[in-house]
């Protein structure tokens, strides 16, 4: 959950109780039904109001004279900073709530991990190329909110498909055909985004394709040196072993603890194998809970197999601050 200092917490306030709306709409008698269509609606028109607020107070914090190109979508007229970029990117991360209206959960999933594929293109432009980055973090940030099992209410019969909807399934289409694993249709990803207080994020991804099991660590020594991505196959038997734990932990419940303090790690959590899947977030979570565990076995498959000298200090701090 989005703490009140988050830049999305009044979006995802108005995320949540529209969510809430539509639970509690599915199983209410035909008399209540209009009353909470009525919150439903109300609140996807606040989550629109929020949105466009705070895309006017980001927009605000970039360059003047690169807040035009970023408004209008057009390639940057000089090269920018690491912190420019990174507000840019913070512009087009706004969590996109009207989405929820038609969107599954799995959906934006989709999106997030399509949009974060495109980014790679090296024929795009940096502005292009970090538009899509945010988008997929908006992705991300959203499904956490509802939960990766969300649904929309069902659309009315021959409404046209929202394009970003037509894009979801494409792209969720793609990924059976590519990643397939086994003939199981599900892909296989473990992924854990770290937020420490005061030290630099990090993205930690596993992977099931069609060559094996990839680990990849994105990170940095410090907030004022440059970010570093360290990859690696991760043996067959290692990967197998990798995979049964996860499984084991997905096929059971799963309880989440809400804790708070100041001098900690924020960790965003996506897993999905054919067992299940797990979507959450966590404040330094203790070693024996259950979100401590998944992030201590991801961890320690990128401790077998990362060799780099940054990438093992990166993720030693990384682990020093969950709670014994």
């Amino acid at each position: 959950m989005a703490d009140a200092s988050s830049p999305d917490h009044y979006i995802l306030h108005c995320v949540r109780r529209y969510a809430a709306a539509l639970a509690e709409f599915r199983y209410a008698d035909d008399s209540d039904q209009s009353r909470l269509q009525k919150k439903m609606h109300d609140s996807l028109e606040a989550c629109k109001s929020e949105v466009e607020a705070e895309k006017s107070r980001r927009e605000s914090r970039l360059a003047s004279d690169i807040r035009g190109n970023v408004r209008e979508r057009k390639p940057l007229s000089r090269a920018i900073s690491g912190s420019e970029a990174e507000a840019i990117r913070n512009f087009y991360a706004i969590p996109p709530a009207p989405l929820l209206d038609t969107l599954l959960g799995a959906e934006l999933i989709s999106l997030g991990d399509l949009f974060e594929g495109w980014a790679q293109d090296n024929r795009l432009d940096p502005r292009t190329m970090i538009e899509l980055l945010g988008w997929s973090d908006g992705m991300r940030i959203l499904v956490q909110a509802v939960g990766d099992e969300y649904a929309p209410l069902p659309p009315q019969e021959g409404a046209p498909v929202p394009l970003r909807k037509f894009l979801a399934t494409k792209a969720a289409g793609q990924s059976v055909g590519l990643r397939r694993l086994d003939r199981q249709e599900t892909p296989r990803i473990a992924e854990a985004r770290f937020h420490p207080s005061f030290d630099p994020k990090a993205l930690l991804r596993v992977v099931a394709g069609r060559d094996g099991t990839t680990v990849e660590l994105t990170g940095a020594k410090s907030t004022f040196e440059g970010r570093f991505t360290h990859k690696a196959i991760v043996s067959p038997d290692r990967a197998s072993r990798f995979w049964t734990e996860l499984d084991a932990m997905l096929r059971v419940p799963f309880k989440i603890e809400q804790t708070l303090g100041f001098d900690g790690i924020t960790v965003n959590v996506q897993c999905r194998t054919p067992v299940g899947s797990k979507t959450f977030e966590v404040w330094s979570p203790g070693s024996e809970t259950d979100a401590g565990r998944l992030i201590i076995l991801i961890c320690s498959l990128a401790s077998d197999v990362l060799s780099d000298a940054s990438a093992i200090e990166c993720l030693q701090n990384l682990q020093s601050h969950l709670l014994e």
